[in-house]
């Protein structure tokens, strides 16, 4: 059994996360119009390594909806706070990958394994607001990426002793999206941003719904 930790993220920790989500939006932003193209282009040209390449596969096992329950799950039965730890981590990672799946709705992008990707202009990948009805044209943001990095906000809040296991998990398994043809650089990047945003507004003592998980957890 874990035994349970009565660690919660101090200030100076959330603010380090709101710090990142803003470098990886600034990322994000930059390599729209520079690297989206070059990095799409190369993942349809090359394969990864059979063994790397089941590694990066397996990994969106930490960013997909079943996936993430069935590691809850393990988390509450090896937890000695059990059910008490499962409000947290439901809510960094799938309100998480809600938001970005909300923003889904307002701008078209169509993903790169759906079209026959522009050379040199990245705007044609974009088809409009409010049209992403298609899953094809739901491209950015990633809500992988959001729920990976959420989910991994609300582990390292209840074992921050394990934070470069999280991270690892979170960046395979948005590495998984490029490789894939799913996402853009961009899309990963921004999505990643919006779940550490939302799991970081989760788990901010200061506000409502902090406090109540807060509690929750003790």
């Amino acid at each position: 059994m874990i035994r349970n930790n009565p660690t919660n993220p101090s200030p100076l920790r959330l603010r380090y996360a709101m710090l990142l989500a803003a470098v990886l939006t600034v990322l994000g932003v930059v390599a729209m119009p520079t690297l989206d193209l070059i990095v799409a282009h190369a993942q349809k040209a090359y394969e990864l390594p059979g063994e790397l390449r089941r590694l990066v596969a397996f990994s969106e096992v930490f960013a997909h909806g079943l996936g993430v329950l069935l590691i809850i799950l393990v988390c509450v039965a090896v937890d000695t706070r059990h059910w008490r730890i499962a409000p947290t981590l439901l809510a960094t990672a799938y309100l998480a990958g809600l938001t970005a799946n909300l923003c889904k709705l307002l701008v078209a992008r169509v993903r790169p394994y759906a079209m026959d990707l522009p050379a040199d202009d990245v705007w044609r990948t974009f088809q409009g607001w409010f049209l992403a009805g298609d899953s094809s044209l739901q491209s950015f943001p990633s809500g992988h990426s959001a729920t990976a990095a959420g989910f991994a906000m609300g582990l390292a809040c209840l074992y921050p002793r394990w934070i470069p296991l999280w991270a690892s998990l979170a960046i395979l398994a948005c590495s998984q999206r490029s490789f894939s043809s799913s996402h853009y650089l961009s899309d990963i990047l921004i999505g990643a941003a919006l779940g550490i945003i939302v799991a970081a507004t989760m788990l901010n003592p200061r506000l409502p719904l902090g406090r109540f998980l807060e509690k929750m957890r003790k």
